[in-house]
């Protein structure tokens, strides 16, 4: 039997799941290429369904898809999609495992932890809200986004950028910090802050090509935003930039997060809390290329056996399959 057959063979005896999404978005890819790897996955648009049928046909549909194609689990990824509740997901088949996906569980506990209730497991970005959930008896996966390492790889480039970052400088102090750095001498090169979607490739290329990436934590302001923590200025949220760049194999220095210390050490994610730390920092790490690669080759150790999606698709499959186990 060729290759392709095998593949097809493979792809044949993998379960049936549903993933319903408000809507398509562009990281969606990095959610369907994970699930891809362990589902046939039969992809729902929601905003779709209602706008041809009206939201009370959404349940029916979904329904019908799940007799029709004999899925054992269906995914809701629908953050900031307030009509799909804890009574919403209660009135989906029984025979199906349900799984709320959410990737800004910061913002979304309090009504998250309430949905929840009617699901089988919670996949969440947040490491911290992982141990939330668990508090709550509510079992759930540390499930980071972009984290293939078919696409975030060590592309063996030389490194031409002292100081790499990549996103939007005008959230929190970024820019305050940015400037500091550049007054005390370090070139920093600012990627993507034109535009809020960075291509893939190119992306890639600049961080294999850069001996540091910088990376921030804090959220932006949240004077209008309805969250729980609203009357706090800033919260600290552990970024996908940090897994981009260890699976490159470069150096990522970042602000500290809580939810970091969940995640790596200081051996593989070094950490500042201020400006100053921050550039004492980068200063040490540029002219010591030996502590620089020991870093990379340790960050990139543990982001590949833990955090790729090949790893994290394992993890997630053992909890459904102990919670099959629990209800039988």
């Amino acid at each position: 039997m060729d290759l392709e057959l095998i593949e097809l063979d493979n792809l044949s005896k993998k379960p049936v799941c549903i993933l319903l999404e408000k809507s398509p978005r562009r990281w969606s890819e990095h959610l369907r290429r994970k699930l891809s790897l362990s589902y046939k996955l039969i992809c729902v648009d929601a905003y779709a369904i209602i706008h041809h049928s009206g939201y009370r046909m959404l349940s029916d549909e979904l329904n019908r898809i799940i007799d029709d194609s004999s899925a054992t689990v269906v995914l809701f990824s629908v953050d900031y999609f307030y009509g799909i509740d804890v009574e919403f997901i209660s009135g989906i088949n029984q025979s199906v495992q349900k799984v709320l996906v959410t990737f800004d569980d910061l913002s979304l506990h309090s009504f998250n932890s309430i949905t929840a209730t009617s699901c089988d497991l919670v996949l969440t970005a947040d490491p911290l809200s992982r141990l939330k959930y668990i508090e709550k008896g509510i079992d759930a996966v540390y499930f980071p986004l972009e984290s293939s390492k078919t696409i975030y790889r060590d592309l063996k480039r030389d490194k031409k950028i002292e100081v790499l970052f990549f996103g939007n400088t005008k959230l929190a102090d970024r820019q305050y910090y940015i400037d500091y750095l550049r007054k005390r001498g370090l070139k920093i090169n600012v990627y993507g802050e034109e535009t809020s979607y960075l291509d893939e490739s190119e992306l890639v290329q600049k961080i294999c090509e850069s001996h540091i990436v910088l990376n921030f934590s804090k959220t932006g302001h949240l004077e209008n935003e309805q969250v729980q923590e609203s009357h706090h200025r800033y919260l600290w949220q552990v970024k996908g930039r940090i897994i981009e760049v260890g699976l490159c194999r470069t150096v990522c220095v970042s602000e500290y997060a809580p939810g970091l210390e969940l995640l790596y050490s200081d051996a593989e994610l070094p950490t500042f809390r201020t400006p100053e730390e921050c550039h004492i920092l980068l200063n040490y790490l540029l002219s010591h290329d030996k502590k620089r690669e020991e870093i990379a080759n340790s960050i990139y150790r543990r982001t590949l056996t833990e955090y790729e999606d090949y790893p994290i698709m394992s993890i997630v499959g053992k909890a459904l399959s102990n919670q099959r186990d629990k209800q039988n």
